[in-house]
């Protein structure tokens, strides 16, 4: 018996569990106890979920991890999605040191526990993304890989293409584009030079975390410069030609 199964222990058999009132009070009782002696320890909310389970009660959490970090009076933070980056976390030198702390300590804390950070309550700032954040084991992962299938980033299903980046003549992009790239959708682009993996510098389009199947491709932009940018080989908002495919076209 685990010591969080001691404390159970100790506070039901305080109480007749063979009624509902009894039951009731056992779980007042708990709650007080979690406030009172587990306000700042991580093991709190597994306590009040497995009283919960046991009593047949909706569990009652608390901001456990929240309440043992210490919120500098000047720190900010502001979570945001962008087109081209995702998620985005934007935070001033108190903000990202703060928000370091909250995640060693969930990094700590048992299977399920979480933070809450919210718009309405410092430090978020009012314009920002709500966020939560969990903890849980890669067993939760492996799961969700199950579930879902291999994925891209987006939610794509991934079909693996046969294909050898050293044959690939020239691509067309024909998904979204970032204003400030300088390429045309659906337009054809030769390719004079590949690296295999990402390559610094190089424009990359997210798509997988498949790091194996990034390639960077150097072609020539609509303003006549050289232009680097790294491509997934099974996204399908990429086309990829080989010569061969294009034999017609260029006779």
């Amino acid at each position: 018996m685990d010591e969080i199964e001691r404390m159970i222990s100790v506070i039901l058999g305080r109480h007749d569990l063979s009624t509902p009132e009894g039951r009731d009070a056992a779980y007042e009782d708990c709650i007080e106890f979690a406030e009172s002696e587990l306000s700042h320890d991580i093991r709190c909310n597994t306590f009040l979920r497995r009283v919960a389970e046991m009593l047949e009660k909706e569990a009652v959490e608390y901001e456990i991890i929240r309440e043992m970090v210490d919120m500098p009076d000047d720190a900010m933070l502001d979570f945001a999605y962008d087109e081209r980056h995702g998620f985005v976390i934007t935070g001033n030198a108190s903000g990202i040191s703060y928000l370091a702390d909250l995640l060693h300590i969930l990094a700590e804390a048992p299977s399920g526990e979480h933070i809450h950070l919210y718009n309405d309550e410092e430090p978020i700032t009012p314009t920002s993304f709500n966020a939560v954040i969990y903890v849980d084991e890669d067993e939760w992962f492996r799961k969700l890989a199950e579930e879902t299938g291999e994925k891209g980033e987006n939610g794509e299903n991934l079909s693996r293409r046969n294909i050898n980046p050293e044959d690939i003549f020239a691509l067309q992009i024909v998904g979204d584009i970032p204003h400030d790239l300088t390429l045309t959708r659906d337009q054809l682009y030769r390719v004079d030079g590949i690296h295999n993996g990402e390559h610094e510098g190089a424009w990359k389009k997210s798509f997988s975390r498949d790091s194996d199947r990034y390639v960077t491709f150097r072609i020539t932009d609509d303003h006549d410069e050289d232009l680097e940018i790294t491509l997934h080989l099974d996204d399908p908002d990429i086309n990829f030609f080989k010569k061969s495919d294009l034999a017609g076209l260029l006779d």
